[in-house]
């Protein structure tokens, strides 16, 4: 396998398998993440300020090994301090003033750190306090800080004590107030030379309507049409006809060629014939020398330079502003967003917060608005109760319009595609139904041992065929979550608390928000069944009874079908594809309408060995929470099917080895 280099050094690279194992556990977690340039802290995406979806994060480009945390709600407090001493006097400040347990960021061949939090409260904005020793900046909203990789002087990245976004969980980063933030830079003031000891500098937040000029983060969230007008706009605004000193003339430049690495089409072109009305223009060679000398640095020279000397010069950067900080707030994770409530807002403001909170979504054959919940999942919501929820939104015009009329008829409404891709990268406007696994993979398989003895002894009663069978089945269904299986698995005993819903209660762990525990068949076979529409398993108990013919053949029509007939509340009716792996578990030996010979189900006739053993379940149950469910995952997805299929690997007669040594009669339902 190849190993990608970030060139720092012949010794330092990152194999790919590592960046992606962080930044698979670092969502698992719950934290905002961005490609970034290698050797670099530039986002390789536009419109980065609300994180990158897990498709894009987990392809791993080789231009873009490093890794970055998006910092809306959270602080990370930057000490850019040399000397040793003096940061271990700003971490005993540290312990003084702000919460314990931190994510604290390090590398080898510095003294500086990097300290995480997440926010009290909001979004707040950057603070920055500096002296005669070094400088401490606290970042905050529409910034971004790098957690895994390589400093751009190849020294990697590390974790005090291995506590990081991939090994603690957002809801675990201790939350850190403003006055706290107030208190410890108030102290850290005379360590740094100071001579404005209570007073940091405020930098403004990027996502305000009224400020971020000086980040200019919010640019990358423009189409390259709308980065093309308003750097020509900026050039237009800078008079340099009568006075063009070099120093001011190299900073609009390397601010245009910024703008060009963004995706700023014709940056050259407008910065050349910016360039050439001014008072001192010598040469397009002198031009071109100085246009190539640019390098993206921490610190240097960005777009935002542009953008704030256009402002100050009397540009109105408003229309472009308002349309990318909307765009951006739609695209931030719901966590971070501000709450829904009644109020007046200014239209911008209007239009951020309804964006943040619900969308237009379409198919081939529906239209509707749904809200998106505070896992960042989809819910269709009626017409009259979304009128009902933003009812007291009031826009501020002239005339005031009702938040209602305003979003649904604003053009940059947040409108998307509804999609179900597992595997392959979501695109510009479409919502992506598959929100992940519920748990991250764990490369070991020292936890997992007793689950797997469990399915070996207990549910396929040391039968040797059958263990293969249901390992493939289960790894057929994480391997396509997309694609039903046409098979189902029933795991059959007479007594109580054999463990016969353990599997299937994992499998719920793994798949997260995609699958189901359905204890009525009615919630399964009924009419209103919107929503299954983003299940991938279920673990069905006891949802079948002898003689119920009619729900056992609308059963075996959800087994096979590849569609299913979907119908909304108060909505259409349209088919979507089948994507169900389904488990049925029942105390009753007559559960299911099927023959010995129907090849829908595997009937298993779970062992009673381990019936009321509180003490082997309770072993088993802390495996699995110690890491177990991980490893399960981990060892399904490394299962090499080579194109076996669940409903290839049968007996000749449709039968299973159970059902050839038992063949229990399966009358009924």
């Amino acid at each position: 396998m190849t190993t990608l280099s970030l060139q720092a050094d012949a010794n330092e690279t990152i194999p790919p398998e590592e960046v992606r194992a962080f930044r698979r556990a670092a969502i698992a977690n719950g934290y905002p993440l961005i490609r970034v340039r290698s050797l670099d802290k530039a986002p390789l995406a536009r419109g980065w300020l609300g994180g990158e979806d897990a498709a894009a994060l987990l392809q791993v480009a080789p231009n873009a090994l490093n890794t970055s945390l998006v910092l809306a709600g959270l602080r990370c407090i930057d000490v850019d301090v040399d000397e040793a001493e003096l940061v271990s006097q700003i971490i005993e400040q540290v312990h003084l003033h702000l919460p314990l347990g931190a994510l604290i960021r390090r590398r080898a061949n510095s003294s500086r750190v990097a300290i995480f939090y997440r926010a009290a409260e909001g979004q707040p904005e950057k603070m920055v306090i500096e002296g005669r020793y070094g400088k401490i900046e606290v970042l905050g909203a529409g910034q971004q800080a790098v957690v895994h990789g390589l400093h751009p002087s190849g020294a990697a990245l590390t974790w005090e004590g291995g506590r990081g976004p991939d090994t603690v969980s957002l809801g675990d980063v201790p939350a850190v107030s403003e006055q706290q933030i107030a208190n410890f830079l108030e102290a850290c003031a005379p360590l740094l030379g100071s001579d404005v000891a209570s007073r940091p500098t405020l930098v403004p937040a990027v996502n305000e309507l009224s400020v971020g000029l000086d980040e200019g983060g919010w640019f990358s969230a423009l189409t390259p049409e709308e980065m093309r007008a308003l750097v020509e706009a900026c050039l237009n605004t800078l008079d340099n006809r009568i006075s063009d000193p070099r120093d001011p003339w190299l900073r609009v430049l390397f601010a245009v060629a910024d703008a060009e690495r963004l995706g700023c089409p014709d940056a050259r072109q407008l910065a050349l014939e910016w360039s050439q009305r001014g008072a001192s223009w010598t040469s397009e060679a002198e031009f071109d020398a100085a246009w190539e000398s640019y390098q993206p640095k921490p610190g240097g020279t960005t777009v935002g330079t542009l953008l704030a000397a256009a402002r100050d010069a009397g540009l109105d950067l408003s229309q472009w502003r308002d349309l990318a900080l909307a765009r951006c707030v739609a695209a931030l994770p719901p966590s971070q967003r501000k709450p829904l409530k009644g109020g007046r807002y200014r239209p911008a403001e209007a239009l951020q917060l309804m964006n943040s909170h619900y969308f237009v979504g379409t198919t081939d054959r529906e239209t509707g608005i749904f809200r998106i919940k505070d896992n960042g999942s989809p819910v269709f919501v009626p017409p009259e109760q979304f009128k009902l929820e933003v009812a007291n939104i009031i826009v501020d015009f002239a005339n005031p319009v009702a938040g209602e009329k305003y979003w649904k008829e604003h053009p940059h409404r947040h409108q998307r595609e509804l999609v179900f891709k597992p595997s392959a990268t979501t695109e510009a406007g479409e919502h992506n139904l598959w929100q992940g696994y519920g748990v991250a993979p764990r490369q070991a398989r020292r936890k997992v041992r007793s689950l797997l003895r469990h399915i070996w002894r207990v549910l396929c009663r040391w039968d040797k065929e059958e263990f293969k069978y249901v390992i493939r089945w289960l790894a057929w269904a994480v391997q396509n979550p997309d694609k039903h299986p046409g098979v189902v698995i029933v795991l059959k005993s007479r007594m109580q608390g054999t463990g016969k819903s353990t599997l299937g209660v994992v499998l719920l762990r793994i798949f997260g928000q995609h699958g189901a525990l359905v204890d009525d068949k009615d919630r399964l076979l009924g009419r209103f069944n919107d929503w299954l529409e983003p299940i991938c398993f279920i673990l069905a108990e006891e949802v079948l009874w002898a003689g119920d013919h009619k729900a056992g053949d609308k059963l075996k029509s959800i087994i096979t079908a590849d569609t299913i007939q979907m119908e909304r509340k108060f909505g259409g009716c349209r088919s979507i594809p089948n994507r169900l792996h389904v488990i049925m578990t029942t105390n009753h030996d007559h559960a299911v309408a099927a023959g010995v010979g129907d090849r829908r189900f595997v009937v298993l006739d779970v062992s009673d060995e381990r019936a009321g053993d509180k003490a082997y379940f309770d072993h088993l149950y802390q495996d699995l929470e110690e890491g177990g469910t991980g490893e399960f995952l981990d060892l399904l997805l490394s299962v090499n099917l080579a194109g076996w299929h669940p409903r290839k690997d049968r007996r000749g007669d449709g039968t299973t080895t159970h059902e050839r040594r038992q063949r229990l009669p399966m009358r009924a339902g």
